[in-house]
């Protein structure tokens, strides 16, 4: 989009030359390679080596766009994000991480980072769409900012010649008609209804987004559109509020005619009438369900194992503990059990990574399908996986569910043609009877786990065995 930017008289930083791109990455090579490839674009580059420098220059020059790093010596990615958003709240800032930060990218986007690549970026490509698509959301934006405000300052307008009744016919009607126009124009859906809810206005926005037309949805109420999904705390919420004549925002999760589920983002703004009262309701729609369904994709993410799919150390912990205080609430017991493959190193150095790969995936599988689904399996690092068993009892039905599963993964498996046999050391500890302390519970269980080993590997070991028997041997 060939062009010249003048901010100053409000021309659209979205044509590339003139835009001003900020570049804030301590790494020399990678400041290079963008920097030569955004200008080769036309852009203005501006390029800092670190988080002080950036927020130096951003503050001098004024970008239309950030790109910054996540991991910086003297001033990190996120310090220098949360900097930019105290002086500016709409720039575009694309965070740049590498494939071990992904708690801080998400952290980032918290902070109102726009979008993120991992490092390294093959194709530059890439970098150029992220930009086009920023500066390209960023006009949407502008663009949807001014649709708002005209429509508001119209509404402001016709309300107050309503309660002054001194409107002339014409002027009314050209008000009406460039009313009309905004709203059939807006980016967003847009729907009016009377104080009961009752539908009296859609624009074109609406159809395309919910699939009803407008006779299908005049008269009726936006009911219609309930996916059940939405807490009903949130309706109460927003009705207290606008029936209050306070505007509301919020999230709803609703249905299209076809049944797809969608989230939107809505604005209610109560319409006041000649005797104070709220009259009519003026709602606005915007589509977010590509957002939440990126949203939902780190969380995914930065909780679960990215080979097995199982839950990783840190949601493993967190549903410990809610097993803990549920067994500490209900007085029962429940199980934890650390599994350590055995020999699993030698599989990987006779049959190779990717065998060993698809051995931990095959594990995982048959973990899962060994316990119920009220229970947790969740690989925590390398051939290592914990078990947490929820509604156990001691004894016999303990003792005989782990040698279920000891049992079940010694079977052989067929990868690549090859038969694999692996076996694996199991240790348990019961809480709360051997403590409430998830930290705790895993050390312990961990020290039962490498007795197992020292014991001859392909065992279990109960925690009481180091108790009752000084570490001398033993096992459930």
């Amino acid at each position: 989009m060939p062009g010249t930017t003048d901010k100053g008289k409000g021309t659209d930083p979205g044509t590339v030359t003139g835009t001003k791109i900020l570049l804030v990455d301590d790494d020399a090579a990678v400041r290079l390679s963008f920097r030569s490839f955004l200008e080769d674009d036309g852009f203005r580059v501006t390029a800092a080596q670190d988080g002080m420098e950036g927020l130096e220059r951003f503050r001098a020059e004024t970008p239309d766009l950030a790109i910054v790093d996540l991991r910086m010596p003297r001033m990190d990615g996120l310090d220098l994000l949360r900097s930019i958003r105290q002086t500016d709240t709409e720039i575009p800032v694309i965070v740049v991480s590498g494939a071990g930060t992904m708690s801080d990218s998400i952290e980032a986007l918290r902070l109102g980072a726009w979008d993120y690549l991992v490092k390294p970026v093959p194709d530059l490509m890439v970098l150029k769409h992220a930009v086009d698509q920023a500066l390209e959301r960023a006009r949407l934006r502008r663009e949807n900012a001014r649709y708002r405000d005209r429509l508001e300052a119209l509404v402001r307008e016709r309300t107050r010649e309503l309660e002054r009744r001194i409107r002339e016919t014409r002027e009314a009607a050209d008000r009406l008609r460039i009313f009309s126009l905004a709203l059939e124009q807006s980016v967003n859906a847009v729907i009016i209804t009377d104080v009961e809810g009752r539908i009296e206005y859609v624009n074109r926005r609406f159809t395309e987004l919910t699939g009803y037309s407008r006779d299908e949805v005049l008269n009726h109420t936006p009911r219609m559109l309930k996916s059940d999904l939405t807490p009903a705390a949130t309706y109460r919420r927003m009705w207290r509020t606008i029936a209050a004549g306070r505007p509301w925002r919020g999230e709803l999760m609703n249905r299209r005619k076809s049944g797809e589920a969608y989230w939107e983002e809505l604005t209610i703004t109560p319409i006041l009438g000649d005797d104070g009262r709220v009259a009519h309701y003026l709602a606005m729609q915007e589509d977010i369900s590509a957002r939440k369904t990126r949203e939902a994709l780190l969380i995914h993410q930065a909780s679960h194992d990215g080979l097995t799919g199982l839950p990783n150390r840190i949601l493993a912990i967190d549903r410990l503990g809610e097993a803990v205080r549920r067994s500490l609430r209900q007085q029962e017991q429940g199980a934890l059990l650390f599994i350590d493959l055995d020999d699993f190193k030698q599989i990987n150095d006779t049959h190779g990574h990717e065998t060993g790969d698809r051995l931990l995936k095959a594990v995982a599988t048959r973990l899962k399908e060994t316990v119920r689904h009220s229970d947790t399996v969740a690989r925590i690092g390398g051939d290592e996986f914990i078990v947490i068993l929820q509604w156990v009892e001691e004894g016999d039905g303990l003792r005989s569910t782990v040698e279920k599963i000891r049992r079940c993964l010694s079977l052989p498996l067929r990868l690549d043609g090859t038969e694999v046999v692996v076996t694996a050391s199991i240790g348990v500890v019961v809480f709360p009877r051997h403590g409430d302390d998830s930290g705790e519970l895993v050390r312990r269980a961990d020290t039962a786990m490498y007795s197992a080993k020292q014991w001859g590997r392909d065992r279990i070991v109960l925690y009481d065995d180091l108790l009752t028997q000084g570490g001398c041997g033993g096992e459930i």
